[in-house]
């Protein structure tokens, strides 16, 4: 049984609170292997080019400063990288709100106080803003590529045959993105060491 596994925190930072990880059995099952398809050979090679684009990009306009704020500037590159990958737009001009965003939902996880109500109140703008995507999708008013993290999820259907509310939709795209930005930290904080 999955149901109380994960801390409330938890669910309302990172995971979302209809995230796969509060389903059971056949749910579970079916939820876990759309994402699962989404981690295939080709799709994590992609991620991998991706980020060292980004990198290489990032690297050209740091030598030109004269400080650098790493964990900020690492932040950022993550966010566009998790974006990217997931094909979901990401105006310049909405960067560092976006990755505010993950960022806090991110470091929320485990947090009190303060630090988790910023967290739950980025998770609560994280979802609107995929809720938002998931019906343009859907609408056709954009057409991510098909077997993107958007695409796959927008159209993903429960056991029963129908799309997901938007609201479940747009609860799963984050944990892809968040993950990414994890999954690349995590080397981040190996090549800083």
């Amino acid at each position: 049984m999955r149901t109380g596994a994960a801390p409330k925190r938890v669910l309302k930072t990172l995971f979302g609170e209809d995230g796969v990880q509060t389903l059971d059995d056949q749910e579970h099952h079916h939820r876990k292997a759309m994402f699962m398809s989404l981690m295939s050979r080709e799709a994590l090679r992609s991620m991998r080019e991706i980020t060292r684009k980004h990198w290489e990009l990032a690297v050209s306009r740091w030598e030109s400063e004269d400080n650098v704020e790493i964990y900020e500037e690492a932040q950022e590159m993550l966010c566009r990288v998790a974006c990217e990958w997931a094909a979901v737009s990401l105006p310049e001009a909405e960067v560092k709100e976006k990755t505010g965003w993950l960022a806090a939902m991110i470091e929320a996880t485990a947090a009190f106080g303060i630090k988790h109500r910023k967290g739950r109140h980025a998770r609560a703008k994280a979802e609107k803003w995929m809720q938002e995507l998931v019906v343009d999708v859907r609408s056709g008013t954009i057409e991510p590529k098909q077997g993107s993290t958007l695409h796959t999820m927008s159209w993903h259907r429960n056991l029963r045959g129908e799309l997901l509310d938007k609201e479940t939709a747009a609860v799963l795209p984050i944990l892809p993105l968040c993950a990414c930005a994890c999954t690349e930290g995590f080397y981040l904080e190996r090549i800083c060491i």
